[in-house]
């Protein structure tokens, strides 16, 4: 999902290591947050224009496949992808959580970086969070969460959670993020209307909720947490990008 370019110069120096893989279960002892990554200080986005402003919280993504990172920025060629980070900052919005999802790495000295949103990548006017909450899921508290930018949709789950056994909600958290990529042609894809978020759409190019087309164009079934990655009957089924871990919750969620 190619989102446009930051061209940034970065120190030779540059040395940070790709980050650890998504965990399961408990552990044993409880792992520090994740540093935050070196990379320089600059208006962040695309699709959706990125403040520049929001802290969050930034972890390492640990991703599927070069090919499949390639696929999410696809307008121009990933070599050689170094310190890969997944962000994320919301707030309560209405009945949900609303605000900037990122994802950024370093190639051949420089940044590139995608910021979705759950503001209308054109109409600074018009947002949805209803859809991104927290929720019991086969006895376990579960995020899942939409952003989008003009290219694409990117889903959140997050479904991994270490708190300190007190009672209060975990602190570090993790999940996998899964991405679409809108079918744009200029013949049958004309830009996005100013009314809806994609995942308020039904059928059409702009259409990215998660669900599976059973039948007619009207039905469709809800795929639950995950959203589906294979689809015969529809033309563009949600990628894995990667996973991630120990991302702090406090610093992600306000």
């Amino acid at each position: 999902m190619k989102r446009t370019l930051m061209t940034l110069l970065i120190a030779a120096s540059f040395g940070m290591n790709l980050g650890c893989a998504k965990e399961k279960g408990g552990a044993a002892s409880t792992p520090a947050p994740t540093a935050a990554g070196t990379f320089p200080q600059a208006p962040r986005g695309d699709g959706t224009g990125g403040s520049g402003t929001l802290a969050g919280s930034e972890v390492p993504l640990t991703v599927e496949s070069r090919s499949r990172l390639a696929e999410f920025f696809f307008q121009e060629p990933v070599n050689d992808p170094q310190n890969i980070r997944i962000g994320m900052d919301v707030g309560v919005e209405g009945n949900g959580f609303g605000g900037e999802l990122w994802i950024k790495f370093e190639d051949n000295g420089r940044v590139r970086e995608a910021v979705l949103s759950t503001v209308h990548p054109w109409y600074s006017g018009v947002s949805d969070a209803s859809k991104n909450q927290w929720f019991q899921y086969n006895g376990q508290t579960v995020f899942k969460g939409y952003f989008q930018d003009e290219y694409g949709a990117v889903i959140v789950v997050i479904d991994n959670t270490l708190s300190q056994g007190d009672g209060s909600p975990a602190e570090l958290i993790g999940g996998t993020v899964y991405f679409q990529n809108f079918q744009k042609t200029v013949w049958q894809n004309p830009q996005q209307g100013p009314l809806r978020m994609c995942w308020q759409i039904e059928l059409g190019p702009y259409d990215c909720r998660a669900t599976m087309k059973v039948g007619t164009p009207s039905a469709w079934s809800p795929t639950g947490l995950y959203p589906v990655e294979i689809s015969e009957s529809w033309d563009t089924p949600y990628k894995r990008l990667g996973s991630f871990f120990n991302m702090v919750r406090s610093q992600a969620f306000h």
